[in-house]
C-alpha cells in the first residue's frame, strides 16, 4: 500500500473538488458522486471521517446515460474542466 502525504492528498482533493463542482452545475450531467459535495449521499460521513480532504476520485453520468470516473491530479484540474467544456458543448 502506498501512503500519500497529507499535503499531497489535500492538493488532490482540492483539484477533484474543482472538477466535481463544475460537473455538478452542468446541464448535461445527470449526477456527480464526490464525497466533498454537500449534495453527495456520503458527504456527512465523509466530512466527519476524512481528515485531510475528500480525495482525488469522482464519478459522474451524462444525461444521455454514459458513466465516467476520474482521478484528478492537482496539475490537471483546469485542463480537465476545459476538456469537459469542449466535449459537453455538443450533444452526443
Amino acid at each position: 500500500m502506498r501512503l500519500v502525504p497529507a499535503g499531497a492528498w489535500r492538493e488532490e482533493s482540492d483539484a477533484a473538488a474543482i472538477v466535481a463542482r463544475y460537473l455538478a452545475c452542468h446541464p448535461r450531467i445527470a449526477w456527480v458522486r464526490y464525497p466533498g459535495l454537500p449534495a453527495d449521499p456520503a458527504f456527512q460521513e465523509a466530512a466527519t471521517s476524512l481528515v485531510s480532504g475528500f480525495g482525488p476520485y469522482l464519478a459522474f453520468a451524462l444525461a444521455e446515460g454514459s458513466l465516467h470516473w476520474l482521478r484528478v491530479a492537482p496539475s490537471d484540474a483546469f485542463r480537465i474542466v476545459e476538456a469537459l467544456e469542449a466535449d459537453l458543448k455538443h450533444p452526443a
